[in-house]
């Protein structure tokens, strides 16, 4: 008979070591943690100038924060005008900076996800509620302005000596869809075709390319 650990025993090379955890080249925050009493005697201890790392991955409880910006504003007594320092970069009648934005651009771009599935993410992670109409606001907002890198991006596309092309279903709203991409040594374009139709290519690149686009024949 075979008990769970033999069910469950990992599967690797015998007499192979696994590579050891490297030591992360970023580290948010850092805790001291102090002992006052030997546990063994309960006696005091002198402290030693060794100390031991442990490093930990730890979610957030809350990964959206607040931010109050402070402008001061200053005098200047030779344009004899008030001044106060530029503001942070936001995105046009949003109190939501560009991360938050980002964040919810790429669940709904590169995961497929709802504007349902958007909400209870903001719900459940952010502990702030959004409404349906306020993250289509703020994914309007993101496309606004992304749409003039985008057709530059597809416009260089144009341009490469050599393209490949390959498609891969998608979940679109909850609907089937089809995702193009167009890839190069230089640079990716992503296409979501939610008709399902053939006719990306013409309509992204359009009707001629300077080099060649290839395709895996999948």
């Amino acid at each position: 008979s075979r008990g769970l650990g033999d069910v469950y025993k990992r599967q690797g090379q015998p007499d192979r070591k696994g590579k050891a955890p490297s030591k992360p080249e970023q580290v948010d925050e850092s805790r001291d943690h102090h002992v006052d009493q030997c546990p063994r005697c309960a006696g005091p201890l002198e402290q030693r100038e060794g100390v031991r790392e442990r490093f930990e991955f730890e979610a957030v409880e809350r990964a959206l924060k607040t931010i109050r910006h402070l402008m001061h504003q200053a005098w200047c007594p030779r344009c004899e005008r008030n001044v106060q320092p530029p503001t942070p970069f936001t995105l046009p009648d949003s109190m939501y900076g560009p991360h938050a934005h980002a964040t919810l651009a790429s669940l709904r771009a590169t995961m497929g996800s709802t504007i349902g599935d958007i909400e209870t993410f903001a719900r459940s992670l952010w502990q702030r509620p959004l409404s349906g109409g306020q993250i289509v606001a703020m994914l309007d907002r993101d496309a606004e302005a992304l749409v003039a890198t985008f057709w530059w991006i597809v416009e260089e596309a144009t341009h490469e000596p050599s393209l490949n092309q390959d498609t891969t279903g998608w979940r679109f709203d909850g609907a089937r869809a089809v995702v193009w991409v167009f890839t190069s040594r230089r640079l990716t374009v992503y296409w979501i075709d939610s008709e399902g139709t053939q006719l990306v290519p013409r309509r992204g690149l359009g009707e001629k390319v300077d080099g060649v686009v290839g395709s895996d024949g999948a």
